[in-house]
């Protein structure tokens, strides 16, 4: 946590956690634990984290851990992945004020990239972002996580939970940037 203002000089740091006080969910391998997203609902933090290979390419797997104590502790320490095999494991909550105080319903929205957001020449490259939804009193459970699938024939959002029938809500098909 880092309090102060910027310019006055008076700027300080309190260590909270790291690593594996947030969660042991790490591939095995040349992975690190990486957070890509975070909300905060009914004074609870969500924290999206990843297993990141350290050259930045490979994201294989997310999870999704707790904080009821201003990120103190989180809780579980997953050691199981919500989302694996490179398939929504880039995951970016949708923000609704603080403490999730303009949310329009009672779900949490999270933006998801398959693999990460650089490109790879190992996973195909994330020119496509999805959107799930889950209850917000069950954003631990990845049963209760559903995905968009479309648009029905009357225009209104189809929610999927398979993770297979997700459609992209936004799809970038030129690929501007190869790695040599």
């Amino acid at each position: 946590r880092i309090t102060g203002t910027p310019g006055e000089n008076n700027l300080s740091c309190t260590f909270l956690a790291a690593d594996g006080q947030i969660s042991t969910m790490v591939a095995a391998g040349p992975f690190y634990l990486k957070p890509t997203g975070m909300v905060c609902v009914r004074g609870e933090i969500f924290l999206a984290v990843q297993s990141l290979s350290t050259s930045y390419d490979r994201a294989p797997q997310a999870t999704i851990v707790r904080s009821i104590d201003r990120g103190h502790t989180w809780l579980p320490a997953s050691t199981v992945p919500m989302f694996d095999e490179y398939v929504f494991t880039t995951i970016m909550f949708a923000d609704f004020g603080k403490d999730s105080a303009h949310a329009f319903d009672d779900f949490v929205y999270a933006y998801g990239l398959d693999n990460n957001w650089r490109f790879s020449s190992v996973v195909e490259s994330p020119t496509r972002l999805y959107l799930a939804r889950v209850p917000a009193d069950s954003i631990l459970d990845r049963n209760a996580w559903v995905f968009f699938a479309g648009l029905a024939d009357d225009g209104s959002p189809l929610w999927m939970p398979d993770i297979q029938a997700r459609q992209p809500v936004l799809a970038d098909e030129t690929v501007t940037y190869t790695r040599p």
